[in-house]
């Protein structure tokens, strides 16, 4: 605390201070010229405990988490109108209301102040000394609770990863995609995978990169055995994308990977590697296919160039 209470504190704007406590909390809500944040709240908030008149500057706040009841008790105790949420989880011990507190998360910051100026937001569960496979996914987020996200209409940037499995398809991530035009990166368990089928197809990623020109890094998962309609477009219909060159598409079912990698051409013209995380060897295979037609497609393309 007498570190924070010197001189030079005074002036900070940007803080990655680790652990915390309430005190250190309200001492950080006085900083006026704090915009970067960085905390670690590993105890449970007093209930009540405001900050109303603090961080009054705050533009980034990173918070790391045991129990997303802990996030959300500091965000309700303050009235921030922040550019950038990052929230982090890395404990794997079973929290059976996660689901219903990521509800209420989502929610309580549809009413907040940060409506004009949210662009990123990160929400991610991340163990630091176990596999991917270890994590565990409590419950499933569909379209219904994703939707008071929606209020930020300047997103650029989302990451969901490691907490629960989705159920979106291909109207579902239209809906997404046309609340979020700004976006830029999407990111839905990269590191974790979805877990299960997911009923997102290609036209979903047709709706997605037609509704989000600006698009430029995407990692969910999709069902890529469904080939139509997009493998019957006309010349007409050139919806793509070319500032993507890598796609993450994680655990994704795949059948025919000569027909996807052509779609995937068509879709994203700078496409040079899709990564996967399959369970299934064969899936990996399949999509190792995809990538060898890739890169055959992308060399072709140099050839005439040249």
């Amino acid at each position: 605390m007498r570190v924070l209470e010197s001189r030079a504190c005074q002036q900070l704007q940007s803080l990655d201070c680790g652990d915390v406590d309430e005190s250190t909390l309200n001492y950080l809500a006085k900083l006026a010229t704090l915009k970067d944040l960085s905390v670690h709240l590993l105890n449970p908030l007093s209930a009540g405990i405001v900050f109303n008149e603090g961080f009054v500057h705050l533009q980034t706040l990173s918070l790391t988490v045991e129990d997303m009841s802990t996030a959300i008790a500091f965000l309700s105790s303050t009235q921030l109108s922040l550019k950038a949420i990052k929230i982090r989880m890395p404990s794997t011990r079973p929290q059976p209301r996660l689901l219903a507190s990521l509800e209420q998360l989502f929610s309580m910051l549809s009413t907040s102040h940060c409506h004009t100026r949210l662009t990123q937001f990160h929400l991610v569960r991340q163990p630091t000394s176990l596999m991917v496979g270890d994590i565990f996914h409590e419950g499933t987020l569909d379209i219904a609770a994703l939707r008071p996200l929606f209020s930020f209409t300047k997103m650029r940037c989302v990451d969901i990863d490691g907490l629960c499995s989705f159920d979106l398809n291909d109207d579902s991530l239209a809906e997404l995609a046309n609340a979020w035009p700004h976006l830029e990166e999407l990111t839905l368990n990269l590191s974790s995978g979805w877990q299960s089928t997911s009923e997102i197809t290609f036209k979903g990623l047709r709706s997605l990169i037609q509704a989000c020109p600006l698009l430029k890094s995407l990692a969910l998962a999709i069902d890529a055995t469904q080939l139509n309609p997009i493998s019957r477009a006309t010349p007409e219909d050139d919806i793509h994308n070319d500032k993507i060159e890598v796609l993450d598409l994680e655990d994704s079912t795949i059948e025919n990977p000569i027909a996807v990698a052509r779609i995937l051409g068509k879709l994203f013209r700078s496409l040079k590697r899709v990564n996967v995380s399959p369970e299934e060897e064969e899936l990996y295979e399949l999509w190792d296919d995809v990538n060898s037609h890739l890169r055959k497609a992308q060399a072709k393309k140099q050839k005439i160039r040249l």
